[in-house]
């Protein structure tokens, strides 16, 4: 038989010991793990009021004076009108004012007109097809031509373009010429302004 030494034994006693003083530090110092837990999580989502203009550009020909063009695309052939999309994430309300266009007419004329309507082209197209005004209070609608705003700050011109469902509303122009109006390229910049509609 094999005769352990006692320096042996006490080295063992000693290893036992360390281990197991090790374990107890550690589990003091270790969070109980129970297989379940929980937590939180927060997230702000940012409106964004933002508009974008597919078609910025309108060219209504050469005209004389007393003759009139329009972009109304129920009829072939015309300009393609102004094409707003709401490219943000909230409901937006549009302003539109456009600066002077023919020099014999300062203020909003029947000369220069504005509406809301579908560009898709074709008889059969209702102007109101994507032009649904659902707030009720905006004075461009499909209804009939609105004299062009020629002034900043004016009352609400389009209201509740969803940026869900119709994203996007066409801006047709109609201009006519006045009797008097001198000769010469007339230009008109037109601004739209969106903001949140809540």
């Amino acid at each position: 038989m094999k005769q352990i030494k006692h320096n042996h034994i006490a080295l063992f006693v000693v290893f036992t010991l360390f281990l197991a003083s090790a374990f107890m530090i550690l589990s003091t110092h270790t969070p109980n793990i129970t297989g379940a837990a929980s937590g939180q999580a927060n997230v702000t989502v940012i409106n964004l009021v933002q508009i974008t203009i597919i078609n910025n550009s309108i060219a209504l020909g050469a005209l004389q004076p007393g003759q009139q063009n329009s972009t109304n695309q129920q009829f072939q052939g015309l300009p393609m009108p102004f094409v707003v999309n709401n490219s943000g994430n909230v409901d937006v309300n549009i302003s539109v004012y456009a600066a002077q266009l023919f020099t014999t007419r300062s203020s909003a004329s029947n000369a220069y007109m504005i509406r809301c309507g579908n560009a898709s082209g074709g008889g059969t197209t209702a102007w109101g097809a994507n032009c649904t005004n659902l707030g009720g209070i905006a004075t461009i609608t499909d209804n009939s031509w609105s004299q062009m705003p020629l002034a900043s700050g004016l009352a609400l011109n389009y209201s509740n373009l969803s940026f869900q469902t119709i994203n996007q509303i066409f801006f047709h122009i109609n201009v006519t010429v006045p009797a008097q109006e001198p000769t010469g390229n007339k230009t008109s910049t037109v601004t739209f302004t969106a903001s949140a509609a809540y």
